[in-house]
């Protein structure tokens, strides 16, 4: 049997567009009249075809396919179905790990009004940290870098976070410092097999939170904290630690691009 171009795509229920590009590749290879210059597949070509659509299934791209499909080792092809089924296994695992953080994001998108300009007591989860910045200064260190670029692979499971150490929260002029870095939760950094050694490991516990939003300055300023530096004092409060902070929510209002942020003090 013998199919034009028009005639194997409505077969297979598939584009003329995709046959072309299988041919390019070498999956499939139709014969060519000498006298016509027509092209015609084969009933091979339609078992090839149906084969690499298999593959492409299960997550093999059309090279690896074409791979697949010239190998005559059968034990080679079951230990490529292998691999790749643990690759698959693994993704299934991250998507998991990313509904979940999708609900807690949601969550935390709800309790935006009750935090806006207040301060709540809340407890927060250990998590994995590594920073790559003082202020807007980027460092130098290619190690550091690498890891960073490897962990943002893992959004939405990673936060990009300012910390802001004790000694500027004490203070209300001068040079506002903080340190620029990635966060992802330890639980979800053990989960994921990610080497712990790489990252500093916080401990969970208590912190003071609040929302704020900026519209103006986009730069981190010392107004930001005004709300939180003033709630510590009126309270009492002297065992704090550390404050972070990250965009969490961004819009637009009366034609303003507006960013929510979350600053959150880490109480003993």
């Amino acid at each position: 049997m013998k199919y034009t171009i028009k005639e194997m795509a409505d077969l297979l229920a598939v584009t003329t567009h995709k046959l072309r590009y299988y041919e390019k590749i070498g999956i499939i290879k139709p014969e060519v009249n000498e006298e016509t210059g027509y092209r015609y597949f084969s009933v091979i070509d339609t078992r090839r075809f149906n084969l690499a659509r298999l593959y492409r299934g299960m997550g093999f791209s059309v090279e690896e396919c074409l791979d697949l499909l010239s190998n005559h080792d059968s034990k080679d092809i079951i230990s490529s179905i292998q691999n790749q089924r643990q690759k698959l296994i693994d993704e299934v695992y991250f998507k998991h790990l990313c509904i979940d953080e999708m609900e807690r994001y949601s969550q935390f998108l709800l309790d935006i009004p009750g935090l806006l300009n207040t301060v709540k007591e809340v407890e927060l989860e250990s998590y994995i940290r590594i920073e790559f910045s003082d202020n807007e200064k980027i460092t130098k260190d290619k190690t550091v870098l690498t890891i960073r670029d490897h962990i943002v692979e893992y959004a939405p499971l990673v936060r990009w976070v300012s910390r802001i150490p004790r000694s500027t929260l004490e203070r209300t002029s001068g040079y506002l410092e903080y340190h620029y870095g990635v966060n992802m939760s330890l639980k979800n950094a053990t989960m994921l097999g990610l080497n712990l050694n790489n990252f500093e490991v916080v401990t969970g516990g208590k912190y003071l939170i609040t929302v704020f939003k900026k519209n103006n300055d986009p730069n981190f300023g010392w107004e930001t904290l005004t709300l939180m530096q003033s709630y510590l004092k009126e309270h009492g409060i002297e065992n704090y630690d550390f404050g972070l902070s990250s965009c969490i929510h961004s819009t637009i209002e009366d034609g303003i691009m507006v960013n929510y942020h979350y600053l959150a003090v880490k109480i003993n």
